[in-house]
């Protein structure tokens, strides 16, 4: 199918080979595509050419075009689950977001729980954004714990200010 409208069509002509995931490339030139080459569709499962492979340094072959001539050699260590990849990239989003639509006023904080992991993406997160004008505190998912909660912690007043000796304005 034309990158932006059309008809569907075989583009490979390659009968019983199972195809899929088909994506163009940004200046529409090319398709990339997974193919399995065996035609069976149970052992279409890309993630399986990397079973056993977690932490071991692993090659791909990378090219714009459907051909291993002048392919790049690229080594990459798979990892046994990208849930913490996808869980870190959900954050990040919704960070990009919120500063996005806020043009940067606004910061955004995910609580994982109310414990030691929470205090720690506290610190990393709202530490480095005290300079917005307002904060969202994300709690959605959020696991429990038994520190205090966000609310307590930012209507404290400010009791202390530090500032290494080489800011101050002399």
């Amino acid at each position: 199918m034309p990158a932006k409208k059309g008809n569907v069509r075989n583009l490979t002509r390659t009968p019983g080979v199972h195809e899929r995931s088909p994506s163009w490339s940004p200046d529409g030139k090319w398709i990339a595509y997974y193919s399995d080459l065996s035609g069976d569709a149970a052992e279409d499962n890309i993630f399986g050419h990397f079973e056993k492979t977690a932490g071991i340094q692993t090659v791909l072959l990378v090219k714009g075009e459907p051909s291993r001539e002048g392919a790049c050699q690229v080594t990459v260590v798979p990892v046994s689950s990208d849930r913490r990849l996808r869980y870190r990239d959900w954050i990040e989003g919704n960070r990009r977001k919120v500063s996005e639509m806020t043009g940067g006023r606004v910061a955004y904080v995910y609580m994982p729980n109310t414990a030691e992991g929470g205090y720690t993406a506290f610190n990393r997160y709202f530490l480095s954004q005290q300079d917005k004008e307002a904060v969202i505190i994300d709690e959605r998912f959020n696991g429990g714990g038994r520190w205090p909660t966000t609310s307590d912690i930012l209507s404290r007043p400010e009791k202390m200010v530090y500032l290494p000796a080489h800011s101050l304005n002399r």
